[in-house]
Order: structure tokens, then sequence, then C-alpha cells
């Protein structure tokens, strides 16, 4: 589940340079912070603030390199599984 909420976050981040909501992710705002904290943390993005207060985004968030090559490699496998399939 944690790996589909970041995909959906870097999908947004890379397609229109949003940051999805917990709200438009349909998640809790705990699983929320702890996912952009992991996020920040692998530097898949940069540009928020994850603290017990909760969430301090700047206004330039960004996608990292990090964050596109992990959506890519995501996107790359989902492709082969469905050539396999195709094949299959």
């Amino acid at each position: 589940m944690k790996k589909q909420i970041i995909l959906a976050i870097l999908d947004a981040l890379d397609e229109k340079g949003e940051l999805k909501t917990e709200k438009e992710l349909g998640i809790e705002l705990q699983l929320y912070l702890e996912i952009l904290q992991t996020m920040q943390n692998g530097n898949l993005l940069r540009g928020v603030d994850v603290n017990r207060q909760g969430v301090s985004m700047s206004s330039n968030i960004k996608i990292t390199l990090e964050g596109i090559e992990y959506l890519c490699d995501y996107n790359h496998n989902v492709i082969k599984e469905l050539n396999h399939i195709a094949i299959s």
C-alpha cells in the first residue's frame, strides 16, 4: 500500500508539479506524514520538512532525480510484466 501511495505522490509531482494531500490519497494524516518523511529520507523529493507539528512545505516542492528514477523503474517493471503476460 505504501509503495502505491509513494508512486501516486511521485507521479503527481512529475506530471503536474503538485503534491497530493492525504485527503486526495484517502489516507490518515499520520500515515501521510510517515510516507513523506520516508520519501524525504530516501531523497525522492525535496522541499518538504516533516516534524512533530506536521508538514512544512516550501513553495518549491520538487521530485528529485532519484524520485524520477524510482518512478521510471516501477513503470518499466509494469510494462515488462504486461509484456510477459501478453506473451504467455
